[in-house]
């Protein structure tokens, strides 16, 4: 492009829009927009080099704009004057672009170092920021910074721990990001199971016995029990009861209902039949078998295999509003409030 293009552009329409952004819009019948334009257009007309016509309108530029947006506006101006030079330097960025994520050998945590993309950039950006707005723990520390501030202290100043930094912030935005995108289920599943943070510990190390080992991560990364407690709240809990010889015989979780898997086992051991005795209603006759957990989830909050009981329609009816109880083949005996006798060896 030659410069009788795209000087008249830059110094006329980009500083215009400039100037006239900076000041939250003006009506194009604007005085102080009209005598703007007609100052730029006349430089962008002057017969001088094209380096003193710019130098000019930079300084018309910084006689109306606020000192800290300065910076920001001749960014953009330089990336209208040189288009190529800003497709490059992006087409740098891709090709250059790489993270790297491991956990510190001190175990205090994880180093990220790394260069984005423009794109991946911005995305990054927006995700931190949103969930940053969206924290709940926002109204603490706003609480919690007018009270230090009525005590004539900078929570930012004064060496304050009580109110979290704007990085430390940005931190908890990220991932709080990361744990909605992973409980959204959008990024699939992987061997049939959507991709989540996984944590193993042992009962022992949870209760902070002696000896017990730590909780570990999928990711390899060793958890103190204090953390692995603190995220109980918010997650689901898988447990395993392990032999001596280190075998899952018996499992358990918090999700409310059974997984596909251990419906399997169920159909197997009972085959496919309803458990509740004298009846023979199941897969083989059509009828529908219900999942009954024998102890009510409100109580125990947990599915397991060994307290879960395949009913018929008509049984579970019967329990559950005929309020009556139910003797299983194997001779146990529950109710609607869970067993009834203790179980059977």
């Amino acid at each position: 492009m030659s410069a009788t293009r795209w000087l008249p552009a830059v110094i006329v329409d980009g500083i215009r829009s400039q100037v006239a952004r900076s000041r939250g819009g003006l009506a194009d019948d604007d005085p102080a927009l009209l005598r703007l334009v007609a100052e730029l257009t006349d430089i962008a007309g002057q017969p001088l080099p094209e380096l003193r016509r710019l130098e000019a309108a930079f300084l018309v530029l910084a006689r109306c704009l606020e000192p800290a947006h300065l910076k920001a506006c001749l960014e953009e101006l330089a990336g209208a004057l040189l288009p190529n030079l800003l497709a490059a330097k992006a087409d740098d960025g891709h090709r250059n672009r790489g993270v790297d994520l491991r956990r510190k050998d001190d175990g205090t945590g994880w180093s990220i170092d790394g260069d984005l993309d423009l794109e991946c950039g911005e995305l990054l950006h927006t995700a931190m920021t949103a969930a940053k707005e969206t924290d709940p723990d926002n109204s603490f520390d706003t609480a919690t910074d007018a009270r230090l501030r009525a005590e004539g202290l900078d929570p930012y100043l004064d060496g304050c721990v009580e109110v979290r930094s704007h990085r430390q912030r940005r931190h908890d935005g990220l991932k709080l990001a990361l744990r909605r995108l992973l409980d959204s289920g959008a990024l699939g599943s992987r061997g049939k199971h959507v991709p989540h943070v996984g944590i193993t510990i042992s009962e022992p190390a949870l209760h902070d016995q002696p000896g017990a080992l730590p909780g570990r991560a999928t990711s390899g990364a060793i958890w103190p029990a204090g953390l692995v407690r603190r995220t109980l709240c918010n997650s689901t809990i898988t447990r395993f009861v392990l032999s001596l010889g280190h075998r899952v015989i018996e499992s358990s979780h918090t999700a409310r209902t059974i997984k596909p898997h251990e419906r399997r086992i169920k159909d197997i051991e009972t085959g496919g039949i309803c458990q509740a005795a004298g009846c023979h209603k199941g897969d083989q006759t059509g009828h529908r078998l219900i999942p009954h957990h024998a102890t009510p989830y409100a109580i125990c909050g947990t599915t397991s295999l060994d307290d879960t009981v395949l009913f018929c329609e008509c049984t579970h009816h019967d329990l559950r509003e005929g309020d009556k109880t139910i003797r299983l083949k194997d001779g146990r005996r529950l109710n609607a409030h869970g067993w009834v006798t203790d179980r059977a060896a």
